[in-house]
């Protein structure tokens, strides 16, 4: 059987106009819509454009509305600013070489408490110098009795009024300075020949070898001094002399406060001449100096004063030549081996040069050194 697909029976008259209808339309909107872009593109792209620009305006005018938040903003970049050139000075002012050169300084005092833990000496610590041989005694620093009062036996009136006075710590030769010693320097040009080469009594003495170990003689201050300055000392002021002589307590003499004998100090021609220094080990003061009364007086670095009155100002002073007794002579301390009047032998004794080129059998000298 024949089946016919197609429907033979034709379409109603004006069916296919209703058919084509919805296609007519859909063509006219879409004729109308294109026609209405083509007739209003440009008024469009006008107002698009226009929209942009308007809203770009609002876009670069709004930064410049006052915003609240916007000082803290402004604050914190201020800040960071301020603080750049801070962290640019910083290593400008502590450069690297500072650092580097503190170490190099630590290292020099390193070396200062290498000397400076040694101890301090005791009292009468002996010690040998080395460049002339001679013994020396520590006299710590510290207070002393200086000068004598009414009351003192034997005292003279250039010894008043007493003081309390305090020294700084120093050296003293133990004995006096020998020929022997003293020819060393001159043999070494340092030194110049005493002024006279006998010696008591007017015998040779100065060149003879059984004097080699007394005290030399006939020298004047300069030529002591300038042994003491080639010994690498220097004179010893009357201050450290007496205390050396008689301790921190005032004794009367270098032994003590017993009176002179012959066992104790050459002195009253007891043997008409000088003897050998540290010959009398009852003699020493308190330090272990010997030779300190009797055998030869010494001389001293300081200038004569007729009293003690004005000692503290003198002695932190630099004395006029007009203010000089005699112009400017030194102090002698000590009795000598001729003396008859033993209170000379005392600690305190003193007297003036009779004039700066003085030299007699009768005054030799020691040297002092500060440490």
């Amino acid at each position: 059987m024949k089946v016919e697909l197609f429907n033979p029976d034709p379409p109603p008259q004006g069916e296919w106009i209703l058919r084509l209808l919805p296609w007519l339309l859909g063509g006219l909107v879409f004729c109308g819509i294109a026609f209405g872009i083509y007739r209003f593109w440009e008024p469009i792209v006008n107002v698009f454009n226009q929209g942009r620009t308007q809203l770009a305006a609002i876009t670069e005018f709004v930064p410049d509305v006052p915003d609240p938040l916007e000082p803290e903003v402004v604050a914190t970049f201020t800040a960071t600013a301020t603080a750049t050139p801070d962290i640019v000075s910083t290593p400008t002012f502590t450069p690297t070489p500072t650092a580097t050169f503190t170490p190099s300084v630590t290292p020099t005092p390193t070396a200062t408490p290498t000397v400076t833990p040694v101890p301090e000496p005791e009292a009468g610590t002996r010690l040998v110098w080395g460049i002339d041989d001679a013994p020396l005694r520590y006299i710590a620093g510290g207070f002393f009795l200086f000068g004598s009062t009414p009351d003192d036996p034997g005292a003279l009136d250039n010894e008043f009024p007493r003081y309390e006075l305090e020294l700084p710590a120093f050296w003293i030769d133990e004995t006096e300075v020998t020929n022997a010693r003293y020819a060393a320097c001159v043999a070494l040009g340092q030194c110049t020949e005493p002024k006279d080469l006998t010696g008591p009594l007017n015998i040779d003495y100065y060149t003879v070898e059984d004097f080699a170990d007394h005290p030399v003689l006939n020298v004047t201050w300069e030529q002591a001094n300038a042994y003491c300055t080639w010994a690498g000392r220097r004179l010893p002021t009357e201050q450290e002399w007496e205390k050396a002589a008689r301790g921190e307590i005032g004794l009367y003499y270098p032994w003590g406060n017993g009176a002179a004998i012959s066992d104790v100090a050459n002195f009253r021609l007891f043997k008409e001449n000088t003897m050998p220094v540290n010959s009398y080990p009852d003699g020493v003061s308190v330090y272990g100096v010997a030779d300190l009364a009797g055998n030869v007086a010494e001389w001293t670095d300081s200038y004569y004063r007729t009293h003690y009155n004005s000692l503290l100002a003198d002695l932190t002073a630099t004395p006029e030549p007009s203010t000089l007794y005699r112009g400017g002579v030194h102090v002698i301390r000590n009795g000598a081996w001729n003396d008859t009047d033993e209170t000379r032998m005392r600690a305190a004794y003193r007297y003036a040069a009779p004039s700066q080129t003085y030299f007699s059998s009768t005054v030799g000298f020691r040297c002092a050194r500060t440490p």
